[in-house]
C-alpha cells in the first residue's frame, strides 16, 4: 500500500518511485469493491477452456459473421486464455493460431462458410475426409486423367527437431537424435501454440515428429485436371480437405506411384477452349496411422494421435 510516483526513480526506497512504462490505464474516482477488482483479475483469463470451435464461434460473433456461414467440426484442442490478446492482434492472425493449435483444418469453403475440420476428421470424420473420392491417375477406365503433376522428391516436409511456443507456458521439444546424427544437420520446425495446457503443446511436438521425421520422400504437391463433360461431376464437387488418390506410372517401366492425399487448396484456369483445375494436396497426415484400441497392436507401427 502507499502513493507511488511516477517518475525517474531513484536510490532511495523509502520514495516508492516507479521507473518504468505504464499502458491501458483506468483511473476510477471513488475505491473498488473486491468483487469489482475481482472481476478485473478474472478478465485476464477470459475465454480459458475455449475448445477450438467455441473460441471461432467467439470471434466470429463479434463481427457479425452470420450463423449460416459457418461449418465447425466440434475442436479437439484446447486453448489458453485470450486476455492477452492485444488491440493490435487481428481476427485472421488469432484463428491461425487456433487453426495450428487445433491440427485440423481452417478454410473458406466454396461456398462462402468459415469451415473448421478438427485434427481428427482425417481419422474418425466423414467419408470424403477418411475414404478416397476419386482417383486421378493415367490409366484410363474408372481414373480421372490428369494433364500436370506437382510429384517431387526433397526434403521440404522434413523435420528432425520439432519446437512449439506455449502462449503462457513452456517451449516444448522433440528430436530425432538417430536422424540428426545420419544426416548431420538439424532440420527444425518452429511454431505457435495457444493450447491451455504444456502437456497439450508436448503431444503435438511429438506427432509432428513422427510425421515429418523421415526425409527424401516421394509427394504430390498438386494435380492438374482438365474439365470435360464426363468428369465435370466429379472434379467439380471436390472440397477442401476431401481425400482424393493420386496415381503415376513413370515412364520406361518402375513401379506405380500412388498416395492418398488432402486437397488443401483449388484453382480454376478457364482460357478460351478449356478449363483446368489444380488441386494443391498434401499426404504427410496420411502416411501413418493412429493407434485404434481394439485394433492396433502394443509395439506395432501405429502411434497415439494427439
Amino acid at each position: 500500500a502507499g502513493t507511488w510516483l511516477i517518475g525517474q526513480g531513484g536510490s532511495d526506497p523509502t520514495n516508492q518511485r516507479f521507473n518504468g512504462s505504464l499502458a491501458e490505464i483506468a483511473v476510477y474516482g471513488t475505491a473498488l469493491s473486491s468483487a469489482r477488482v475481482t472481476a478485473h483479475y478474472d478478465a485476464r483469463n477470459a475465454w480459458i477452456g475455449d475448445a477450438s470451435d467455441g473460441r471461432i464461434t467467439r470471434f466470429l460473433d463479434a463481427i457479425n459473421w452470420p450463423a449460416g456461414d459457418r461449418d465447425l467440426d466440434a475442436g479437439v484442442a484446447v486453448l489458453t486464455r485470450a486476455g492477452d490478446l492485444t488491440g493490435s492482434t487481428k481476427l485472421l492472425d488469432h484463428l491461425r493460431d487456433v487453426d495450428a493449435t487445433e491440427g485440423g483444418c481452417l478454410v473458406m469453403s466454396q461456398d462462402g462458410k468459415v469451415t473448421l475440420r478438427n485434427r481428427r476428421s482425417i481419422q474418425t470424420g466423414p467419408a470424403r475426409n477418411t475414404v478416397s473420392q476419386a482417383t486421378f491417375g493415367d490409366q484410363g477406365g474408372t481414373e480421372i486423367g490428369w494433364s500436370d503433376l506437382g510429384l517431387v522428391f526433397d526434403d521440404v516436409e522434413f523435420a528432425n527437431r520439432i519446437e512449439i511456443s506455449r502462449r503462457n507456458g513452456v517451449v516444448s521439444v522433440a528430436i530425432d537424435q538417430a536422424q540428426v546424427t545420419a544426416y548431420g544437420t538439424v532440420q527444425v520446425r518452429a511454431s505457435t501454440s495457444i493450447a491451455s495446457t504444456d502437456i497439450d503443446a508436448a503431444a503435438q511436438t511429438q506427432w509432428l515428429l513422427q510425421l515429418l521425421k523421415n526425409p527424401n520422400r516421394w509427394r504430390f504437391e498438386k494435380v492438374v485436371v482438365p474439365l470435360t463433360d464426363s468428369n465435370q461431376d466429379a472434379v467439380l464437387g471436390r472440397k477442401v480437405w476431401d481425400r482424393v488418390t493420386v496415381a503415376f506410372t513413370p515412364l520406361g517401366g518402375g513401379a506405380r506411384i500412388s498416395q492418398d492425399v488432402l486437397i488443401v487448396g483449388i484453382d480454376h484456369n478457364a482460357p478460351t477452349g478449356h478449363w483446368d483445375v489444380t488441386f494443391h494436396t498434401t499426404g504427410t497426415d496420411l502416411q501413418i496411422k493412429p493407434f485404434v484400441v481394439g485394433t492396433s497392436s502394443v509395439g506395432g507401427a501405429d502411434l497415439v494421435a494427439f
